[in-house]
């Protein structure tokens, strides 16, 4: 383990196994992106349904942040990783993102809304 001040997760994703982490949209997406799986651990505010959204989507496994010890982590982390469906659903997902055509759109909708 090693820490740096900041690593994109558009190059570090893709090197992973999988991927732990809160719950947050961006790094859900950026997850989604690289196509790999992810263990939520979400603890508030929207967090909880981004988790519960990736797991209907096939692509994640959640567990409560108070449910995280060392040796859960790990269990969920070896179940996650034994499934070879879900693996083959990330790759599916991340063939789908396409975060320039996500910008586009927004950026037609802001136009056509700023016209009226």
């Amino acid at each position: 383990m090693f820490a740096v001040r900041y690593a994109p997760f558009s190059t570090l994703f893709p090197r992973c196994a999988a991927v732990v982490h809160h719950g947050g949209v961006g790094t859900a997406a950026q997850a989604l992106a690289a196509g790999v799986p992810q263990l939520v651990t979400p603890m508030t505010h929207d967090q909880p349904d981004n988790a519960s959204r990736l797991a209907r989507l096939g692509v994640a496994a959640s567990l409560p942040f108070s449910a995280v010890t060392a040796g859960v982590l790990a269990e969920a982390l070896s179940g996650l990783l034994a499934r070879p469906t879900l693996a083959e659903r990330c790759r599916d997902c991340a063939r789908r993102v396409d975060f320039d055509a996500g910008l586009a759109c927004a950026l037609d909708a802001i136009e056509a809304l700023a016209a009226c």
